[in-house]
Order: C-alpha cells, then sequence, then structure tokens
C-alpha cells in the first residue's frame, strides 16, 4: 500500500504519484534541530566532579601542578565511553503541504510562512480577465 501525504495546513489528504512520491505541487518541509545530547552532559559533569574531587585530596601547593595530569588521567579513563556517546542529537520533523494553487487559505498561510522564513512569496500567473 502506497503513503497517503497530509497537509499540514488543511487536513487535505494526497496520493502519491504515479513514481510513489509526493503529490504534484505539494511542498515538504523538513525542520531539523541539533541540541546537546544530555548523556554526553552528564559525563563531562561526572568527569570535572571527580576532577575536583581528586584536586581537593592534594595539597594546596601542589594542585596547580598536578591538574592537567589529574584531568588527563580522567579523560583517559572516560575515553572510550565518550568515542561511544555522540556529543549531540539531531531531531528532524517533515510535513507537507498541499498544492497552494488550489486553496487560497493554504496560498496565505503558506505565503505567511515562507515570508517569516526570508523566503519570496509564491505568485501565481494573472488570468486574462474577460471584460
Amino acid at each position: 500500500m502506497s503513503e497517503e501525504y497530509e497537509c499540514a495546513l488543511s487536513g487535505e489528504i494526497g496520493e502519491p504519484d504515479d513514481d510513489g512520491e509526493m503529490p504534484l505541487g505539494w511542498t515538504m518541509v523538513t525542520i531539523q534541530r541539533k541540541l546537546p545530547n544530555p548523556r554526553w552532559l552528564e559525563i563531562q559533569q561526572g568527569k570535572a566532579a571527580l576532577v575536583e574531587a581528586t584536586m581537593s585530596q592534594m595539597p594546596a601547593e601542589v594542585q596547580e601542578q598536578m591538574r592537567w595530569m589529574v584531568q588527563l588521567q580522567i579523560d583517559a579513563q572516560f575515553a572510550e565511553l565518550e568515542g561511544q556517546t555522540e556529543p549531540y542529537e539531531m531531531t528532524s520533523e517533515i510535513v507537507y503541504v498541499s498544492s497552494p494553487e488550489r486553496d487560497e487559505q493554504v496560498m496565505e498561510a503558506y505565503n505567511d510562512l515562507r515570508e517569516k522564513m526570508g523566503l519570496a512569496a509564491l505568485e501565481l500567473p494573472q488570468a486574462d480577465e474577460e471584460e
């Protein structure tokens, strides 16, 4: 069974074209967002806490000299875990907009969205009017 496409603005359902792709005249809107991976942040916070805990056990006069060595050691301990953990997560959302030429309200909403994003509004060719 082929996939149906639903317009995010009007709710109209569109059938795929003959090639099984998005209906002719429709628009696909993809929004991707890159965010820090909470697990990665937890690892970084844990490493920092271990460095500070280790440093607090050393005499004050050697702490500055030893900090880089302690950080290096803790980095090495967590290297494999960090290697298996992505620092960022990508989220992706896809919506479809039916052919705006077929519906005045869809056209208005479609152009409003385009203009807010700095894109030129879609203009339809003017039909010749009979007098």
